[in-house]
Formats: structure tokens, C-alpha cells, sequence
């Protein structure tokens, strides 16, 4: 008696049942920052606020300790979750672990870089205040930049390096090549709506 193998839209039926598990798992972080209120956090607020987290003690934790560590550059972390739940649904664990890894390093400048500009703009020392976060890049940020770069190569210098560390760790995780593309699709996305505004205003 031979055994009866699955039929190909079985296995396509898997898969799809699998990919939208990794992208609800992914979505999770984002979900956490979008119903994260400090107040609901003792260490920030006595007595503390009910949580209204929708991920509930877990999503609060994790938006504090981000918040913490990285500063804003938190909300790039729901994307590198979403970048990776896309590399294992494709199965490319080397590719996406590398690609995992540049992100990381691309964070980690983000969070130097948002350090150094929250200390010069309004805005952005205005956002990280709202969400009672001391530092705008973190712990991280300070350390790095304002403990141990800035003071080598001020502050303007230390924002160049961080800013081209950050656009070359997400070119390469991305892939120049569909970086480029995209900037290019932008464009054209944004020259074709030119003449169609003329023409509406004519």
C-alpha cells in the first residue's frame, strides 16, 4: 500500500496559512507601539495608568524597553520583523539572517542618527518628550554618539557617519539594486502626477 502524497494545492494552502501567521507575528511590534501609553509603565508613572496596549503587559514591555534602548528608531523594528517573516517565508535562512544583521546595523545608526538631530531640532526633542523618552536615540544614541563619537567629531561630523552607515547597512540589506529602483519608481511616480496637475488646473 503506497503512501498518498500531498497534492500541490494542499501544500500551496500550507504555505499561504504559514505566510500569513509570520506576517500577523511581524505586525505585532507595530501594534505595540501604535497602543503604547507611558503612563501605563511604573517606572514612569506613580501610581500607573490601566494599560490599553493591545498586546497587553508584553506589548507595553516592549515598547518600553525599545523606547529605552533605541529611542525612535524603535519604529524600524516592526519593519526589520515584517523583512524577516519575508526572507523565511521565501526560505533564504542565509540571505535573511545576513540581511537580518544588516538591519540591525542600519537601527543601530538610526538610533546614533536621531541622537545627534534631537539635539538640534525642535521636532524631533518634541516627539521623544511626548513619549517621556530622555534620550531621542536611546541608550544607545547616548552612549555612542554623545558619550563617544560626538565629542571626537562633533556633532555635525558624527551625523554624517552615522547617516552614511545607515544608508549603506539598509542598501545592503534591501539590495542597492532595488533601492535604486525604488527611488526611480518615486520619481517617475512623481513626475507623471506634474503634468496631470497642470492639466487639472488648466
Amino acid at each position: 500500500m503506497t503512501e498518498q502524497t500531498a497534492s500541490p494545492s494542499d501544500a500551496a494552502s500550507r504555505c499561504s496559512v504559514f505566510v500569513w501567521i509570520l506576517l500577523a507575528l511581524s505586525l505585532f511590534p507595530l501594534v505595540a507601539l501604535l497602543t503604547y501609553d507611558w503612563r501605563a509603565i511604573a517606572a514612569l508613572n506613580t501610581p500607573p495608568e490601566p494599560s490599553t496596549n493591545w498586546i497587553g503587559a508584553l506589548g507595553d514591555g516592549f515598547a518600553y524597553g525599545g523606547y529605552t534602548l533605541l529611542g525612535l528608531a524603535v519604529w524600524i523594528v516592526p519593519f526589520l520583523c515584517l523583512a524577516g517573516a519575508v526572507q523565511l517565508v521565501r526560505r533564504r535562512a542565509t540571505r535573511a539572517w545576513r540581511r537580518v544583521a544588516w538591519l540591525a546595523a542600519g537601527l543601530v545608526a538610526t538610533a546614533c542618527l536621531l541622537q545627534v538631530i534631537g539635539n538640534h531640532a525642535n521636532v524631533v526633542s518634541r516627539v521623544a518628550g511626548r513619549m517621556n523618552v530622555p534620550h531621542a536615540g536611546g541608550a544607545v544614541g547616548y552612549l555612542l554618539m554623545t558619550k563617544l563619537v560626538s565629542p571626537l567629531l562633533s556633532d555635525f561630523g558624527s551625523a554624517v557617519l552615522a547617516a552614511v552607515v545607515a544608508a549603506t547597512a539598509f542598501g545592503a540589506a534591501i539590495g542597492f539594486g532595488g533601492l535604486f529602483g525604488a527611488v526611480g519608481h518615486a520619481l517617475s511616480w512623481a513626475t507623471a502626477r506634474e503634468p496631470r496637475a497642470e492639466a487639472a488646473g488648466d
